[in-house]
């Protein structure tokens, strides 16, 4: 049938294109970190330090416990590699593009460039806490303009994601309560048949859940804080026509790990899809200053 088509192939691209899609949303988080590099420790380089404000490299900040989770010069370009997973060698970069104080934080606006597609997101910090505030979704702009060629008529909303995260005592701490954010649906009409077909987002409650040392090509980061979360992806298509009458509703099960780098950002992602068995990691593997 026709309109089971256009559901069908949007419905297969997802499973292979939604992992580099949920990668890119992570990636957006570049803001929200909470460790620090190993070879930072010393408090001569400390660039939130009163000894040496305004260091050279923004990395070398975990000794303050007020320090942001985000690099604080402008230029400050991380690159990210998935290095294991079905998209193994996809790469993305994030760019500090301004940071400036706005009414007592300061704020930094980032850029996220994956696939030729540019994502857009802000951070900002006070001394007790950073927060990060985030349209995220699993379906982005390609896909998402794929799925409404396939559809006479498509809806899409994203709500955003806000995610906090204190600066001092922060293992056991919620990162950000359950939320659905992000939501699409899809209708076809013809004259005998009817095609329905919706998707809803759900990020389930994430905790900081542990702390540790992780090692990627860009270094070695200390003290790194864990956030924990599970995602939950719901596809329910029903069809209704002359010879078929029926409604599928396919779930997908994700469990989200992040690693964290005070100073930095994401260090370390690994996403595991509980319903395929497929792990996918994504590693900061360059951090390059202006």
């Amino acid at each position: 049938m026709k309109s089971t088509k256009a559901v069908t192939w949007p419905q297969n691209k997802m499973r292979a294109f939604g992992v580099w899609m949920v990668f890119m949303a992570i990636l957006i988080f570049a803001g929200v970190s909470g460790c620090s590099k190993s070879s930072a420790s010393s408090q001569k380089d400390d660039p939130h330090s009163k000894e040496n404000p305004g260091g050279d490299d923004p990395s070398k900040g975990g000794s303050d416990l007020n320090a942001a989770y985000m690099a604080d010069k402008k230029g400050t370009l991380l690159t990210y590699t998935i290095i294991f997973g079905d998209e193994a060698g996809v790469g993305s970069l994030v760019e500090y593009t301004e940071i400036h104080d706005s009414l007592g934080y300061q704020v930094a606006n980032l850029q996220a460039v994956a696939a030729g597609i540019k994502i857009y997101s802000t951070v900002r910090h006070n001394k007790d806490y950073t927060e990060t505030i985030n349209s995220v979704a699993p379906v982005y702009y390609q896909l998402l303009q794929t799925l409404a060629a396939s559809f006479s008529s498509f809806t899409h909303e994203e709500k955003p994601l806000v995610m906090r995260l204190p600066h001092k005592d922060a293992l056991k701490k919620e990162a950000f309560p359950s939320t659905v954010t992000a939501t699409w649906h899809g209708l076809n009409i013809t004259e005998d048949s009817k095609m329905d077909s919706k998707m809803i987002q759900t990020e389930n409650k994430a905790v900081i859940d542990s702390s540790g040392t992780i090692t990627t090509a860009a270094g070695t980061f200390d003290n790194c804080i864990r956030v924990h979360y599970l995602r939950t992806q719901q596809r329910i298509i029903s069809i209704t026509s002359p010879t078929d009458n029926y409604t599928t509703d396919n779930t997908a099960h994700f469990d989200i790990m992040i690693w964290l780098a005070k100073g930095i950002g994401p260090v370390r992602t690994i996403e595991f899809n509980m319903d395929t068995g497929i792990t996918t990691t994504t590693d900061l593997t360059k951090i390059t200053y202006p």
